[in-house]
């Protein structure tokens, strides 16, 4: 079972094991995949939820190891000489609640082009990586293997210190998408060579907001943009 390898991900046991009820309601969840909903999915609606919650709250998992068996199951289905072929882009998760972290007014991609709709929602940069139905050209389908939260930098009040607004911008150059993409394209191929795949290509596909300077020229080598 697939779950079984992201044992390491997990400080300790008793949280993996509440990891995996609630990825097993996941799967069988109707209408929104929100924590509730896992937890009635998986029987679990008559017992104290607080553990739950406290499992995403509490940081009680690495989410790079979490994800890093899916990708070394596409990686195995693939031959020696082909390269991992992955997507890049940003993705909004809408949210309802004004203090929940990183969470701030997003413009709507899904809006009308006439209209600019902005919606409450979290940012985040994913990674899916191409798995191939059958040897050479064909369809594939592509398998989530790396999400990483984004927020934005708050933008201090007017009357608020030099040394704050130095800091701010400095950190809103850092919190560009393509900044975060190029932070994770390195990621991967740091996490493909720790894997013995030195010797295999890594093909990034993106839209043109990751097109730039900030990409072309952090790219690691044999990697192909």
């Amino acid at each position: 079972m697939l779950w079984e390898r992201t044992r390491p991900a997990f400080k300790q046991e008793r949280p993996w094991l509440r990891a995996r009820n609630l990825a097993l309601g996941a799967l069988v969840a109707l209408g929104r995949h929100t924590v509730s909903g896992m937890l009635s999915a998986s029987g679990q609606q008559f017992v104290d939820w607080s553990a739950a919650y406290r499992l995403f709250a509490l940081e009680r998992f690495d989410s790079e190891a979490l994800l890093a068996p899916a990708r070394r199951e596409v990686v195995g289905r693939l031959a020696s000489t082909e390269p991992l072929v992955c997507m890049l882009d940003d993705t909004l998760l809408r949210k309802r609640g004004r203090k929940i972290a990183g969470t701030a007014w997003r413009r709507d991609p899904l809006g009308p082009p006439f209209c600019n709709n902005f919606i409450w929602a979290q940012r985040f940069v994913q990674v899916a990586a191409a798995l191939p139905e059958d040897a050479g050209p064909s369809r594939a389908r592509a398998v989530p293997i790396d999400m990483l939260h984004c927020p934005t930098p708050r933008r201090p009040r007017k009357n608020a210190p030099q040394e704050l607004w130095d800091q701010y911008r400095q950190d809103a150059l850092a919190s560009r998408m393509s900044v975060r993409g190029a932070e994770r394209v390195l990621a991967l191929r740091r996490a493909l060579d720790g894997d013995g795949e030195v010797g295999r290509g890594l093909v990034v596909s993106g839209d043109g907001s990751y097109t730039n300077t900030a990409m072309l020229t952090a790219l690691p080598a044999r990697t192909t943009f």
